[in-house]
């Protein structure tokens, strides 16, 4: 059984975890003031994947058109985006104790677009594609029990990310009777988050609420075997808007941190990534 890299890394991820909480907590070194911080004047780097099970979009239309032809639109429903496996390498400044800021780039892969036209169901396996974000991080309030209020914004982007196939209702893939399929998938999300969270020695849990707008929009040209083109256009925004954020963050060695994180609701996501903070 193959086993995909982001299995591998929550394996190793939890073996590290295991060994690393059994040292004294006096070996913890300097913290970050909340989830996702680092200390200030001090740089931190991650690497972690995460697993992006499913984001519904709204309705919308689908604009078609053939060489030549008058454009023409169809409902598309039932939008998602599913299956997106994400590599990341991110790097954290601490301008003050109470503001950390970043900036993350990777790669995104497997996935695909489904989405139910007139003639039924159809699916879009998508290519790898380069990803990256920025994002900041401030401590709002804390209390000197550990209790502690903080926020985060980020925006992510992938662009140009191409569609290998399309599945067809009746179960079949458009290899078997289009010469090409030539896609242009571009997505981008801006989050806004608030995080209640509770420092218990090494442990970090937390917990908050979370607003997200997202965008995916394609540009799709199939050619056909006598060399004319069909072409597609599509443009969607997210459907719930809403959701909730948890995880916790781990100090397992000083200045090494594991941190697990998941979203639900506006989307379901699952997240691991290993910090050194130096």
């Amino acid at each position: 059984m193959k086993i995909k890299p982001l299995a591998w890394l929550w394996m190793v991820g939890l073996v590290v975890l295991a060994a690393g909480l059994g040292a004294p907590i006096s070996a913890a070194g300097e913290t970050g003031a909340g989830p996702g911080m680092v200390a200030a004047g001090r740089l931190a780097l991650s690497v972690g994947g995460g697993w992006a099970s499913q984001e519904k979009m709204a309705d919308s239309l689908e604009y078609g058109w053939d060489d030549g032809g008058e454009i023409s639109s169809q409902d598309s429903r039932e939008v998602s985006l599913k299956k997106d496996f994400y590599y990341l390498a991110r790097l954290d400044y601490g301008l003050h104790r109470r503001l950390t800021v970043s900036a993350q780039v990777g790669m995104v892969d497997g996935g695909l677009w489904a989405q139910t036209l007139a003639n039924g169901r159809w699916e879009a396996i998508l290519k790898p594609a380069l990803v990256w974000g920025v994002g900041a991080r401030g401590l709002l309030w804390e209390s000197a029990s550990g209790l502690g209020l903080s926020a985060g914004l980020d925006y992510l982007r992938w662009d140009n990310r191409g569609i290998d196939h399309w599945r067809t209702p009746d179960g079949g893939s458009t290899d078997s009777y289009v010469s090409k399929v030539d896609g242009d998938v571009n997505y981008w999300r801006f989050q806004a988050e608030i995080l209640a969270h509770w420092r218990l020695g090494r442990w970090l849990p937390y917990l908050g609420g979370a607003y997200a707008y997202s965008k995916l929009k394609s540009e799709d040209n199939w050619t056909w075997d006598d060399g004319t083109q069909s072409h597609y256009r599509d443009d969607y925004s997210n459907q719930d808007r809403w959701g909730l954020v948890g995880g916790v963050q781990a100090e397992l060695l000083p200045n090494l941190s594991l941190a697990l994180r998941a979203t639900w609701l506006m989307r379901e996501e699952l997240g691991l990534a290993l910090t050194y903070q130096f």
